[in-house]
């Protein structure tokens, strides 16, 4: 996957990336404060509502300049060092950004209870993919394969479980300075 919010322009991104199907991933942390910051763009006199559209319009424009490529839509709540930025459960974005992002995947967090419940998960078109993070890369626990699959059959209620697929946290890892985790001894499975 390649994440083009940095300085890059789409061009340079695509050139020689879609015939070889590369994921590209739109999205990120700056989507997620629609989560649990409205108010930080209410009070500038921009209603949630109208940042929304304008943020989805953006992402569409260059998801549509960016065919034949696959993209996925990343929605990160911030993790690194150990913090995170945004808190709560998709609700109040689900039915704008679901619906009207153009993106062929959702990569969604839903590792730890800041991300809500699954019930948002209704609300996605039948034509996309959901990519639960539901594996950590926050802390040293260790998902249990039981666990990740009660989590993907409670998920398989509101998405046909062809249409779901697993990743860590957001889809992408933890950023470059990491997080604080301590090695783990005696794991399962482990040979140490």
């Amino acid at each position: 996957m390649i994440d083009i919010a940095g300085n890059r322009t789409l061009a340079e991104t695509r050139r020689g990336l879609v015939p070889t199907g590369v994921l590209v991933a739109v999205g990120g942390l700056n989507k997620s404060r629609w989560i649990d910051r409205w108010a930080f763009y209410e009070e500038r006199g921009c209603p949630l509502e109208r940042w929304l559209s304008y943020g989805i319009e953006l992402d569409n424009a260059v998801i549509d300049a960016g065919r034949p490529a696959t993209f996925g839509f990343h929605l990160c709540r911030g993790n690194q060092l150990s913090r995170w930025l945004v808190a709560g459960g998709y609700d109040a974005i689900a039915a704008p950004v679901f619906g009207g992002v153009h993106a062929d995947r959702l990569l969604l967090e839903y590792d730890d209870e800041r991300s809500g419940t699954f019930n948002p998960l209704r609300l996605v078109p039948d034509d996309k993919v959901v990519v639960l993070g539901l594996v950590t890369t926050k802390t040293s626990r260790i998902e249990t394969p039981k666990r990740i699959k009660t989590r993907l059959r409670e998920a398989s209620s509101l998405v046909d479980a062809e249409r779901l697929a697993l990743s860590p946290q957001c889809g992408f890892a933890t950023s470059v300075a990491d997080n604080a985790i301590a090695p783990r001894r005696n794991a399962p499975n482990s040979p140490c």
